[in-house]
């Protein structure tokens, strides 16, 4: 009884105050400036655009952030770190454009802290992206809004301070060394603005307890052994056992410390408010165990519960050590667990799933489990909650479900779809169109949903609307022979709305003699020439009727030919071409001097238009070229190959030779080519004689052409190369 009353007063003696923890901001930039050398980092400098003021007081985007492509990370590495228990890291991350993902694959952000993993999540922009990312209260800024680095209508951009979310506060270290890295993983990652990411004010803060002084405490016994509870700032508390006491006897004692933390000297309890440390407390008892929650945990995404750490002695004693635990998750995308001030112990729920959540106090620990539930469906809604149609018509209904949670969710083609009066309107559940109710006739029917035993509706109100007017397009015609024209009629209703009545028009002509106007199914409305001349169409539903004059002209070319086909031509000769028209009524016709005649390739060959050789191509050098005539839109093309030019006759030189019997001549053999150019082809002609006793010749070779004479008489030499020849008689005397 003694000792319950000591332990009590020793407890309010702690409400007295404690020191406060010891924090420092280790390291901190803009990147407003060149890049510290702490960071290593491939991205580069870019204005923050509309990024700017997002964030906290004193912490917002400004000026420059760095921003990172395809496979880029940022390490900041850390040497000399004053003696600390714990780091936590904070950022401003800008995720830009159209980073997308699943909630568990794709665009991926990584934290680890000396190469272990603190934090892993998805983050999406695109409408189709499902973010695993849920954040914790404070943590987002700006969600899929144009900051500036959008590409399009659709992928936009957000902003989130890293900073605030639990899982990279107050991260266990101690070491003087520290690296972080940052890093974003994913199959569609960019460069720069599209598909990218970009970092902020980052800044690491080390958290430590004070210098360790000399503390006063008393000491209780418990049987043959002493125990002390020393209870340090916000975070620890250390139990301690000493079996070197036999008796009370208020003598000094050592109590040992974790390695960060030096050492404490217990002294005689007269000295009460001396040293560092004041109202530490003593508990009798040994330690058993530390417990966290002795029933498995339930709770929704994106609720949070506090847990609590208990302390178990061997005498009963229960002290809660929630506050001075270091608590951990076994799967911080789904349940993050805080330390720190007011939230240790406090877990979020980020994703439904399980995970064993673990505090820890010197040498004890204890573990539990938190299931994160998906919401439940808590009620329906159906928009537009009122709506009217006239018969016909159709209306597009969207269901929308709220969760437990609070968050939304498109439930349109899951849910039930219903009318209360089919005979007013009806509404599909098909594949692509549910949701969609066709007014059938005047009246009103409410459009219902339903989802398990939730339901909501809207009301739908079918109008029967008053045929006021009718229009017919086009207003007049002027209609070829062989070319129909199609007329279409719109009703103009009292509701303002207007419909297409062609195909339930009656159609009429007043001169069915010049042309006809069709009643059949699909062809209602459709003007067909029969002879030249004018005429009214009228169109007419129940009393009203509407008219269009109508002028059936001749016909015009609905095709054009080239004739002949493709055409191979030697340089320097031409050739005329013709075009011929088919006119709408079926009937041929020569266009040859109306159509315009072009050639792609007029060093090639040239196409005339004058008067009396329109049609008529030249052929200047070997190559093709297309032979175009155009009519109007209407148009036709060959092909004109032009070759090599071809000989076109022989001039044999001298025109009257005479020799004697023995004596011999040389004939020259003279081409003129198609394209007027000469050449000395003796060598090459084929010669021949009609009368050999008289006078022969060198037929081929170099000697070709070389005459002797062999008797008094006449002959006749013929030189010939391909189609073409010359001849010359040679007199013998």
């Amino acid at each position: 009884m003694i000792f319950r009353r000591w332990l009590a007063a020793a407890v309010l003696f702690l409400a007295c105050g404690l020191p406060a923890r010891a924090d420092s901001t280790v390291f901190s930039t803009n990147f407003n400036g060149p890049v510290p050398p702490e960071v290593t980092s491939a991205g580069v400098g870019l204005g923050v655009g509309a990024y700017a003021g997002l964030g906290p007081a004193g912490g917002a985007f400004s000026g420059q952030m760095r921003v990172f492509g395809t496979g880029s990370s940022l390490v900041v590495e850390l040497a000399g770190l004053p003696a600390h228990v714990s780091l936590s890291l904070d950022f401003l991350l800008a995720a830009i454009d159209s980073l997308d993902c699943t909630a568990s694959t794709g665009d991926t952000m990584t934290i680890t802290l000396d190469g272990q993993a603190v934090f892993a999540a998805t983050f999406g922009n695109t409408p189709a992206s499902v973010q695993g990312y849920v954040p914790q209260p404070g943590v987002q800024l700006a969600r899929r809004v144009d900051l500036g680095f959008k590409s399009g209508a659709e992928n936009l951009d957000s902003a989130w301070h890293m900073g605030a979310d639990l899982a990279v506060q107050r991260l266990p270290h101690w070491e003087a060394t520290a690296r972080f890295e940052i890093a974003f993983t994913g199959t569609g990652l960019g460069d720069l603005s599209d598909e990218s990411w970009g970092i902020d004010e980052l800044k690491v803060r080390a958290h430590s307890l004070p210098e360790i002084g000399e503390a006063t405490v008393a000491l209780a016994e418990n049987g043959d052994r002493v125990f002390a509870m020393l209870s340090l700032p916000e975070t620890y508390t250390l139990v301690q056992r000493s079996d070197s006491l036999a008796s009370l006897s208020w003598q000094p004692v050592e109590l040992v410390l974790p390695p960060w933390h030096g050492h404490v000297r217990v002294r005689d309890t007269a000295v009460v408010n001396r040293g560092f440390y004041r109202g530490v407390v003593l508990t009798g008892g040994v330690v058993t165990g530390l417990t966290v929650e002795t029933t498995p945990v339930t709770i929704a995404r994106s609720a949070h519960k506090q847990l609590q750490a208990l302390l178990h002695l061997d005498d009963g004693t229960t002290l809660n050590v929630t506050a001075q635990a270091h608590w951990t998750t076994s799967d911080f995308t789904t349940v993050p667990v805080a330390n720190g001030p007011g939230v240790s112990g406090l877990c979020f729920g980020s994703r439904a799933g399980s995970a064993f959540i673990t505090a820890e106090l010197g040498p004890w620990s204890g573990t539990g489990v938190v299931t994160v539930v998906p919401p439940t469906l808590v009620s329906l809604a159906v928009t537009p909650a009122t709506a009217t149609a006239i018969s016909g018509q159709t209306r597009q209904f969207t269901c929308t479900g709220t969760f437990s949670d609070g968050s939304t969710e498109d439930l349109t083609t899951t849910v039930l779809w219903m009318s209360s009066d089919p005979a007013a309107a009806t509404v599909s559940n098909a594949l692509g169109s549910a949701g969609l109710a066709t007014a059938v006739a005047g009246g009103s029917s409410t459009i219902s949903v339903l989802s398990g035993a939730l339901t909501a509706g809207a009301t739908l109100t079918v109008t029967e609307p008053v045929l006021l007017s009718l229009t017919l397009l086009p207003t007049s015609a002027s209609v070829p022979i062989g070319v129909p024209q199609r007329f279409t009629l719109f009703g103009n209703y009292d509701t303002g709305f207007s419909e297409n009545l062609t195909e339930t028009a009656t159609w009429t002509t007043t001169r069915p003699d010049l042309m006809t106007v069709f009643n059949d199914p699909g062809l209602r409305g459709v003007v067909a020439g029969i002879a030249l001349g004018n005429g009214i169409v009228t169109a007419t539903v129940g009393a009203l009727s509407t008219t269009a004059p109508v002028q059936i002209v001749a016909p015009i070319p609905v095709a054009l030919q080239v004739n002949p086909g493709d055409v191979s031509l030697p340089a320097g000769l031409s050739f005329g071409f013709t075009a011929r028209a088919m006119l709408s009524d079926g009937s041929i016709t020569d266009v040859t001097g109306t159509v315009t005649w072009s050639s792609s390739q007029p060093a090639t060959a040239a196409i005339s238009n004058a008067a009396g050789t329109r049609g008529v191509a030249t052929a200047a050098a070997p190559g093709t070229t297309t032979i175009t005539a155009t009519l109007g839109a209407l148009s036709n093309s060959i092909i004109l190959t032009v070759t090599p030019p071809v000989v076109t006759s022989l001039a044999i030189t001298p025109s009257s030779p005479v020799i004697s019997p023995g004596q011999k001549i040389s004939l020259t053999a003279t081409a003129t080519y198609s394209d007027g150019a000469t050449a000395n082809v003796s060598s090459t002609a084929t010669w021949a004689t009609n009368n050999a006793p008289v006078a022969t010749v060198v037929a081929t070779g170099s000697n070709g052409g070389k005459v002797t004479g062999v008797a008094v008489g006449t002959a006749k030499i013929t030189a010939t190369l391909g189609s073409a020849s010359g001849s010359v008689t040679v007199t013998v005397n």
